[in-house]
Formats: structure tokens, C-alpha cells, sequence
């Protein structure tokens, strides 16, 4: 009996429970962005599809499958980077090196939210209690409060 109950205490002694977190809810100047790929945190880095939240952000994209390069145009800046690669590259030159580099997950190029953003010229907000990421370009109005960002 003895044993039994120490076998019992070691095996909940090792287990860890596992606590998802709520869904990630992305607003763009007040409005909710939709995803057919949900949003996925990596490393404490959150990854959005690239083309609803480069499109969502005014950009214009451009996807080139044989060299795995992203290019965003907007207003009069240009916006590079490579799939699995940390630079993010501003009109020629190394604006951002990101954390967590973009790649493809489920048929579909992830990139991280903040490089992406900020890049362009956005706030981004993040409320760490909802998950919910509030990004505001320049003369936007916030969705929700936005708290310390991440």
C-alpha cells in the first residue's frame, strides 16, 4: 500500500497542468481583423497571417514563392524579409531583427505582429489578461485600452 501511494504522489508530483490561453483578438484602428489562420504565440512572440495584417495595415503585399520573400509596399516605403530569416529590412536597410523569424505554418506565412507593425509606423497594444493586440496607425482610433505592451 505504501508504494502505491508513493507511485500516486510521484506521478502528481510530475504533472503539470496545462492552461491555454484565450483566443488572440486583433483590432486595426478600432476594428476586429478576422484570420483563417488563428493567431499563434512562439516564444512570448505573437504570429499573424502576413497578408491580412500587412493589407489591414494600407500595405500592399507581394509574396515570391521560389525565394520565400515577403515585400509590403506602403505609401513610400518598402518592407522585406525571408522566411525564416530574423531581418526585416526597411527600404534597404535592417529596421527590425525579430525574435521569432516569420514562417509557414498550415499553408500559410506568419509573420510577428509587432516587427510588422511597428515597421509601418503603428502602436501596438497588448492586453495580456484578454489577449487581445490593438494596433493603431497614425490618426486610428484604439479598439480597447491598450496596456504594457509585449
Amino acid at each position: 500500500m505504501k508504494k502505491i501511494l508513493l507511485g500516486i504522489l510521484a506521478a502528481l508530483t510530475f504533472c503539470v497542468p496545462a492552461f491555454a490561453h484565450p483566443p488572440i483578438t486583433v483590432y486595426v484602428d478600432g476594428e476586429k481583423l478576422n484570420f483563417d489562420q488563428p493567431p499563434i504565440i512562439q516564444d512570448d512572440r505573437t504570429l499573424v497571417p502576413m497578408r491580412k495584417i500587412f493589407e489591414a495595415l494600407d500595405a500592399e503585399v507581394v509574396w515570391d514563392e521560389p525565394s520565400q520573400t515577403v515585400v509590403a509596399v506602403h505609401d513610400t516605403d518598402v518592407i522585406l524579409f525571408r522566411i525564416g530569416e530574423a531581418g526585416l529590412y526597411k527600404n534597404g536597410q535592417l529596421a527590425y531583427t525579430m525574435a521569432v523569424p516569420a514562417q509557414i505554418i498550415n499553408d500559410r506565412t506568419l509573420v510577428p505582429l509587432r516587427a510588422v507593425a511597428e515597421s509601418l509606423g503603428a502602436n501596438v497594444g497588448w492586453d495580456g489578461i484578454d489577449y487581445v493586440i490593438d494596433i493603431t496607425a497614425a490618426g486610428g482610433t484604439p479598439a480597447t485600452k491598450p496596456e504594457t505592451p509585449s
